[in-house]
C-alpha cells in the first residue's frame, strides 16, 4: 500500500504506484 513498495505483495493502488515507480526508475 503506498509507492515502491507495492511489489505484488498487497493489492490496490500500492500495486499500481509500485509497478509504475520500478518501471520508471529502471527506464
Amino acid at each position: 500500500g503506498g509507492g515502491g513498495c507495492g511489489w505484488g505483495v498487497e493489492l490496490g493502488f500500492g500495486f499500481i504506484f509500485g509497478i509504475t515507480l520500478a518501471a520508471l526508475f529502471f527506464i
